[in-house]
């Protein structure tokens, strides 16, 4: 039979037993003319041949060949190198397998030894089928042979074929699938998060689930690194789990990336976990062919996933003091759907010079700055020169709400690389959703400006809300997360800088800016951080000529 049509049979997705560790139909390879076919392009082939709607609707995102190699070598590495038995719970068409045997021959395994040393599972029968084939096809090509035993049908939530040894490395990237987001959870996902409730909330991502199992799964001091969507970093359904882990399997190895490294654009990251670890340091890794930038003590990151992630992006480490916080002297808050549509129902355009309720969108505001009235906004599909708040044209709950924020507070807007507040001093800005509002005393309203400015506070907020944005290099904060935001312990700076904005009037967006990288720098003596900070803030620090245009 020729290797087209062997391949062309796995695609077709043949019947197999239901039983975990059966072997089902084989798929026998006689000699195909011209030699061996790539094993790697068989799981690519199926890739290619799957429905792109169905692999979103599972959360099935296959893993391109670099980075998978690159992972390989990110957690077999020091004294993990040869693990007795590495399994890849979810193999689809089988790239970690082919990586992992790669990597054995690489270390000197012998071909024969080191299929023998590798196991898949997955629950798509076709899936399955294909990964075995590409077993086989690299077995062939290295002169030895492979059983069908080296990838079996079956759910690594619920069980773990018997005929395997217990694995001391499971490597993979298994489904995505959130009850938050479009892929369906499958019911023995469900079922293996609800049977934790003590690890996971109820919108924890499968991935995560896959994660515990895989830890509860290995053997002594095993290794695991399987890809997980950036929410599980620092989602609070996850929270508890992340704690639970760096206890029993802390944290080794972090790899993230900005670059889309698959078709769907999920933003991923990869922890490298080892049961029973003491090591102080953990390596840093990113690019989608993985690159060891750094390390870092885990002595003050060692239960913050996300903050290690986003080190790895080039975001300076910061211990701040957490001993008071923006929530002691302020209050802060946001309007959701309901306030939306409402003050989307009221906006008309200003009748007179008179008119307050000045409607300010996220992309209408820069760092002590505000475009209202100098260039048009865009809010609720349409275009305005002036967008103003009609209270006549307000329900009665959306009313009070607006009255609640029409007073002196502070905006903040979400979604950029630095915190960009405005100082509303008049208490005539209608926060649209979702700009936040910062309501305290109007002697402090500048204080808290400052914060909001200083460099160590956007470093600290962004490895803390790691991945909750739309880009990974945003910062995204709520109402809640801002009031946790920790105040600086050397007074006379701040005072410094909330004096020099009380005392500022920017009339030009260019003024305002070199206003806020003043108050920027009095900020870092304020909080006591390195230069280093003021290095990185400095590259993320908008201009007035790359501010947007329009508001969305």
């Amino acid at each position: 039979m020729a290797v087209a049509a062997r391949v062309g049979r796995a695609f077709g997705q043949p019947e197999l037993d239901s039983e975990v560790g059966n072997s089902g139909p084989e798929i026998s390879l006689a000699d195909p003319p011209g030699g061996w076919a790539n094993p790697w392009l068989v799981g690519l082939a199926h890739e290619q041949a799957a429905n792109a709607a169905d692999r979103t609707r599972r959360g099935a995102f296959y893993t391109p060949r670099i980075l998978v190699e690159g992972l390989v070598k990110l957690a077999l590495s020091g004294d993990n190198q040869r693990p007795r038995f590495t399994v890849d719970p979810t193999c689809g068409g089988g790239a970690f397998l082919l990586a992992v045997l790669d990597h054995l021959v690489a270390c000197g395994v012998a071909p024969a030894e080191a299929v023998s040393m590798v196991g898949g599972m997955d629950v798509d029968a076709g899936a399955v089928a294909v990964a075995r084939t590409a077993v086989e096809l690299w077995a062939i090509a290295n002169g030895c042979e492979a059983t069908k035993d080296q990838v079996v049908l079956g759910d690594a939530l619920v069980s773990y074929p018997e005929a395997w040894p217990v694995p001391e490395a499971i490597i993979g990237n298994p489904p995505f699938a959130s009850p938050l987001k479009s892929a369906a959870v499958d019911p023995v996902s469900g079922q293996f998060r609800e049977a934790r409730p003590d690890l996971f909330g109820p919108y924890a991502d499968t991935a995560a689930c896959h994660l515990v199992r895989a830890v509860e799964l290995l053997d002594g001091d095993g290794v695991v690194c399987l890809v997980q969507p950036v929410s599980v970093l620092a989602g609070r359904d996850t929270e508890n789990m992340r704690l639970h882990l760096n206890e029993v399997a802390p944290v080794q190895t972090m790899w993230c990336t900005t670059e889309a490294v698959f078709d769907a654009g999920v933003r991923v990251a990869a922890p490298v976990l080892q049961r029973g670890a003491k090591n102080l340091n953990v390596t840093l890794a990113t690019g989608p062919k993985p690159n060891i930038v750094g390390s870092v003590s885990v002595s003050a990151t060692s239960e913050k996933w996300s903050a290690l992630a986003a080190m790895a992006l080039g975001v300076p480490w910061v211990d701040l003091d957490e001993s008071s916080c923006l929530g002691d002297i302020a209050s802060a808050t946001a309007g959701f759907r309901d306030e939306h549509y409402g003050l989307a129902a009221a906006c008309v355009e200003q009748a007179d010079s008179n008119s307050a309720l000045r409607l300010t969108t996220v992309g209408s505001i820069d760092p002590l700055f505000t475009w209202w009235g100098r260039r048009p906004t865009r809010f609720a599909r349409q275009l305005w020169d002036k967008p103003v708040i009609d209270p006549d044209l307000l329900d009665a709950k959306v009313r009070r709400w607006l009255e609640n924020q029409l007073k002196p507070k502070v905006v903040l807007p979400t979604q950029s690389k630095v915190l960009e507040p405005f100082v509303d001093v008049e208490g005539i800005v209608a926060p649209a959703t979702p700009v936040l509002a910062i309501h305290a005393p109007v002697h402090q309203l500048h204080h808290i400006a400052a914060v909001l400015l200083a460099p160590p506070v956007v470093a600290w907020a962004l490895q803390r809300s790691f991945g909750s944005a739309m880009s990974l290099d945003a910062v995204k904060l709520s109402a809640t997360q801002v009031q946790r935001l920790p105040l600086p312990q050397r007074a006379k700076h701040w005072d410094l800088a909330a004096e020099l904005l009380r005392t500022s009037s920017p009339e030009t967006a260019d003024e305002a800016l070199n206003l806020a990288k003043s108050v920027a720098q009095l900020m870092m003596e304020a909080y006591g951080a390195k230069p280093e900070v003021m290095t990185w803030y400095e590259t993320r620090f908008p201009s007035a000529e790359t501010s947007p245009t329009l508001s969305t």
